[in-house]
């Protein structure tokens, strides 16, 4: 069957999550590229574990036979073979201040903290206002953000602030408090919304977006809650602030976040039939009560024996075996999505060599595995695969890292039940860049919350995969249904490095549809500068260094890749400012 692919840089209009919860442009993707046609010869398959005991990890084997495979049958590590799991929303630990009792990067600040740490040359409690000393805040210090930023993906912003106050249970209630909020409009939220005796509702009653702002324009918001809109019987009101991005809200990636995502500087809590449950918040000495709250990090990645799962519909020949890897809640009770809500994860294979068996630079990498997946949009479930790397750069520290590349920005659905052999789940030679070591990952979202296209959360329990290799030869790659690309075409980059526009000049060897794209080094598309039909021939187009809505790209080395049916050409630009 045929799937569809979803571009991951749009937004809805709710919250998003690491990898943009929005679904406005979908498009259908030929049949599975196979792998039959990937000559052995000169084919270096990894898969199957052993333990380094030098390095204390697991690594992948090596081997020239496509049947060095990870099964998930063998035994090893209790048939995870060393593959691993990642939840996404995983956020590392707050510095600042030392003993943070929440251990979230929603927090209490002053202006004294502030000072210490955070960024030079800025005021998030501007003299202006001088009454405004302190505030419940949710950001990163600069000295956290480095650390931050060299994550790839960065994980997903789902911060919460909230405090209990206590109602009459006759009258209307006015909830008044100055903010800033600094996000990227369409895909990064700051909502309040709030909790009836503890209850946390799936679309909360009462809720409000907060809109664009600054330290030194700080707003002043003023909510009424009428008593009609209030459950009868209610004794106390939970006002909730809760600040949600997909993982690109990053100062590293050229998106300013000087002074954090969101502030409130005071708080007031009215409760007009019954005024002695009044409260009024400063934040002057701290936070007043309010207590903060991390995103949950749960994963769901396990080898499942296909003897617990249903029968693939529509799938004869498929050589599913023994065990596979799976990504539901196996836990779940009837009625229950089986991938929950905001679910965002990523099995992790074990370290693959490819320095160490001489193929750092080799040209063609390829994530080759059996598969079935049933992810209609209905169900808003999506997977993708990615590359973890060594070396990637850091430009936040300098530092090389381990990083996700990918070589395109799409997550993936079906149409109907989809099945292959030998599917190459992804094609990983565009990423030109030399790598020690590596590690598959392929990551599963459900995103039902953020999706209007959603109507049937509770899904199944695919996506499955099996039998998965990495494939790494010196002979070009395969790019369509099994058969080798022909000699490619000409790109050519200039002035490069660049410091204002860049020139680009491709050259294709026959007519059909073409896509010229620029992505960072993480593998995130940054700008499409050509689509459409393209004659054979010689095109000419330009980049001035800015993203898809604008916004000035950070200096750092950037790939330019042409697309065709056909071929792929991929050339490195340093971009400078």
């Amino acid at each position: 069957m045929k799937s569809f692919i979803v571009m991951l840089a749009l937004a809805l209009t709710a919250a998003s999550v690491h990898a943009a919860a929005a679904i406005r442009e979908i498009r259908t993707s030929p049949e599975p590229v196979l792998a039959g046609a990937v000559a052995d010869i000169d084919t270096f398959w990894f898969g199957g574990t052993y333990w380094n005991a030098g390095a204390s990890r697991w690594e992948a084997s090596v081997g020239l036979s496509r049947d060095n495979a990870w099964t998930f049958d063998s035994g090893v590590d209790g048939n995870k073979e060393g593959w691993t799991a990642r939840d996404l929303d995983e956020f590392p630990a707050p510095l600042i201040p030392p003993g943070n009792p929440d251990d979230a990067h929603f927090r209490w600040t002053n202006d004294l903290l502030w000072m210490l740490y955070g960024e030079p040359g800025t005021d998030l409690f501007p003299p202006a206002t001088p009454a405004d000393d302190g505030a419940i805040w949710c950001g990163m210090y600069p000295i956290e953000e480095e650390d931050f930023c060299c994550q790839s993906p960065e994980p997903s912003w789902r911060h919460a602030a909230r405090k209990t106050f206590a109602y009459g249970g006759t009258g209307d209630v006015r909830l008044t408090f100055r903010y800033f909020n600094d996000t990227e409009k369409g895909f990064d939220f700051t909502h309040l919304y709030l909790m009836f005796d503890g209850v946390e509702e799936a679309a909360p009653r009462v809720t409000m977006t907060l809109t664009l702002g600054s330290p030194v324009s700080k707003r002043t918001k003023t909510l009424t809650v009428t008593a009609a809109s209030i459950p009868e019987g209610t004794s106390q009101i939970t006002p909730v602030f809760r600040f949600v991005s997909d993982g690109g809200w990053s100062g590293c990636v050229g998106f300013p976040r000087t002074y954090g995502h969101f502030a409130c500087y005071n708080f007031t809590y009215e409760d007009l039939a019954a005024p002695n449950n009044n409260d009024e918040d400063t934040f002057e000495s701290g936070p007043d009560g309010w207590t903060f709250q991390q995103p949950p990090v749960a994963t769901y990645s396990d080898v499942t024996s296909l003897a617990e799962l249903p029968e693939a519909p529509g799938c004869s020949g498929l050589v599913l075996q023994g065990n596979v890897l799976t990504f539901h809640d196996r836990s779940a009770a009837p009625g229950e999505p089986f991938h929950p809500d905001d679910q965002d994860e990523m099995a992790v294979s074990p370290y693959i060599d490819l320095a160490g068996n001489g193929l750092s630079t080799a040209p063609t990498r390829l994530m080759v595995c059996d598969y079935f997946a049933d992810l209609p949009l209905e169900n808003a479930v999506y997977y993708k695969a990615h590359l973890r790397a060594y070396p990637v750069l850091c430009e936040a520290t300098g530092a090389y890292v381990e990083a996700d590349l990918a070589p395109d920005p799409y997550i993936h659905a079906t149409e109907g039940p989809a099945c292959a052999n030998e599917a190459i789940l992804e094609d990983f030679s565009p990423i030109a860049q030399p790598i020690e070591y590596c590690r598959a990952e392929i990551e599963v979202l459900a995103l039902c919350s953020h999706s209007t296209a959603c109507t049937n959360p509770i899904g199944n329990t695919t996506p499955w995969f099996d039998n998965i290799r990495f494939a790494v030869s010196e002979a070009p790659a395969v790019v369509g249904a099994g058969e080798p690309s022909p000699p490619s075409g000409r790109l050519l980059v200039g002035p490069n490095p660049a410091r204002g526009e860049a020139s680009l000049t491709f050259e294709l060897s026959t007519a059909g549809p073409a896509r010229l794209e620029v992505f960072d080094v993480s593998g995130a598309r940054v700008r499409t500068l050509a689509e459409g039909w393209l004659a054979a021939g010689t095109h000419r187009a330009s980049w001035d260094g800015t993203g898809g809505e604008g916004r000035v790209q950070p200096s750092g080395v950037y790939w330019v890749r042409c697309r065709t049916n056909n071929e792929v050409i991929s050339k490195a630009l340093v971009l400078l400012r």
